[in-house]
Formats: C-alpha cells, structure tokens, sequence
C-alpha cells in the first residue's frame, strides 16, 4: 500500500493509465475513486487508487492498492516518483524516520528529497508545506532549507563500535560505560558520514559537527578512568576510528569550522586535535547538497 499526498493534479481520474503501466495491468483493471463513493468502486480491481480532497498547498491523498498476484511490486518511493513525472505533479510520501512533520517529496522532474507539512489542527483546514531541502515554483512560500532534525535523526551502522563493544556489554551497566559506548557510537557514526557522502542529504551542519566533536571530548576524558579489558577495547576502537578520522579530514588550523560560528575560536585552538581538522569537502557549505 502506498499513502501519498500531492499537489498539481486537477482530476484524480488522470491516474488511471498511469497506475496501469507502473503496475503492469489493464487500464481496465485499475479502479480510481473517491474514498467515500462505495457504490461506484470496482471491487475486482487488480489496483486500487483512493483518493480524498485536501486543502491549503496539497489537492488530494491518495492510498493506492494492489492485489498479490500483480507481478510489479513498486516500492512507495518508485510509485510517488513515477506518478511525479507522469503527470507533472508534486507528491509527498511518507520518509524512513519518526518525526512526524517530515514527508519525502517527488518532483516533476524527478528529484527527491525532505519536506515538512504542517497538517490542519481541525479536520477540513489547510495543509501547508513548510519547508523544503530545494525550491520548488508550486511552493513560494516554503522555507528553503536543510532539514536538521532529519540529518539527527538518521541512524547509520556502527560496525567498529559493535564489535568491540557490543551493547548487551554494557546494558544493565554502570552510566558510565554506557555514556562513553553512546559517544563512540556518535564518533564512529561521524566518520561513516564523511566516507559515505554525509547521507542522507549531503550536508550537515556545523553545529552538528561540533556536538560530534564534544561527544569524542567526553569519550577521551571518560576512558582515562577505565581499567582492564574495557579500557584496551575503547582503545582500539578510538585508534581504529581516529585514524579514518585523519584519513578523510585535512588540518586548517581549525578556520573552516570557525567561521561556521558554531565553536569559539577558544575552544578551537585549545581542543584537542580533532578540532583543528575538517572534512576535505565541506558538509555545510556544499551546493549539491539534498537532492538524490
């Protein structure tokens, strides 16, 4: 099933043909119908395609259907991008995170990427989107901006971390250890951002960065009290991990991250090494950044 909202579609009826061709059907075993109007559904459909009125920037929901034995099986994304650029519209889908405000949005052109909707505080009232990652002509009034707690909230693997301290390791355990394994997680997860392409808008704030910078800060005073097989496991990890820290960031005596005012020139200069180095492409400032 796919839930879409979109904008820019006069007649819903236009889906008809093209739901059939991005599912591999018959134009005649595809039913489009207002999602109150039982009488007229063709209930032996092989794709479904309800839709609902809305108001304010959005012109309808849509929740579309298909039958098991369709052999097309488009994912949400697929659907919302084809049916975008099909009949030149803009239509949201839902995104892989929690918060509830963000909706992923594709265009008539075929891009992809962030939104926030702010829906109606009483049933009928306007929908209105917010904010967008890039402009978009049928939204003037949108904030044009990354999307910061999406960029937060992205979760990426942390092999390193979970194999020297794997979390039932620490779980049930002293505060301590499980601050510090959090921090390295947080370091680690940095590092993967830089050698993947800082996923998943292609940028990332200098605020961001600095609260990753504090995190690997508390995980080095917070490993000077450890003892044992922990302390040789943090290490390694921390040896590991600063080294691909080296390998993708350049020293530049810690101008770039000053002029994101995001960090004193204090705190710059009296930190640790880390904080005099930034990636060799900047995540804050790059112009190709959000869009897929």
């Amino acid at each position: 099933m796919c839930d879409l909202l979109i904008a820019g579609l006069d007649d819903p009826q236009r889906l008809v043909n093209v739901l059939a061709d991005i599912f591999g059907v018959e134009p005649k075993d595809v039913d489009v119908s207002h999602e109150d109007d039982y009488e007229s559904q063709n209930w032996d459909a092989r794709v479904t395609c309800q839709y609902a009125e809305r108001r304010g920037d959005l012109d309808w929901s849509l929740s579309v259907y298909s039958v098991e034995d369709v052999a097309a099986r488009p994912t949400e994304p697929q659907v919302a991008s084809e049916l975008a650029q099909r009949v030149q519209a803009s239509v949201f889908f839902p995104y892989e995170g929690t918060i509830p405000s963000v909706w992923r949005i594709a265009t008539a052109s075929g891009e992809t990427f962030y939104a926030r909707i702010q829906e109606p505080e009483l049933e009928g009232g306007d929908h209105v989107v917010l904010q967008l990652e890039q402009p978009v002509d049928r939204f003037p009034a949108a904030e044009v901006a990354p999307l910061e707690d999406v960029v937060r909230e992205h979760q990426i693997p942390t092999p390193v971390v979970d194999q020297e301290i794997p979390f039932a390791s620490v779980q049930g355990g002293a505060e301590q250890l499980v601050r510090l394994r959090e921090g390295l997680v947080v370091w680690e997860r940095l590092v993967c951002r830089m050698a993947t392409g800082w996923p998943p808008s292609k940028w990332y704030s200098g605020a961001i960065y600095v609260d990753d910078l504090k995190a690997r800060d508390e995980v080095g005073l917070s490993s000077k009290n450890l003892e044992g097989g922990i302390r040789e496991a943090v290490n390694r990890t921390l040896e590991t991990l600063d080294a691909k820290y080296r390998e993708l960031t350049i020293d530049d005596a810690g101008r770039a991250l000053s002029e994101t005012a995001a960090a004193s020139e204090s705190d710059i200069q009296q930190g640790e090494w880390y904080w005099r180095r930034r990636p060799v492409s900047l995540p804050w400032s790059s112009r190709e950044a959000h869009i897929e």
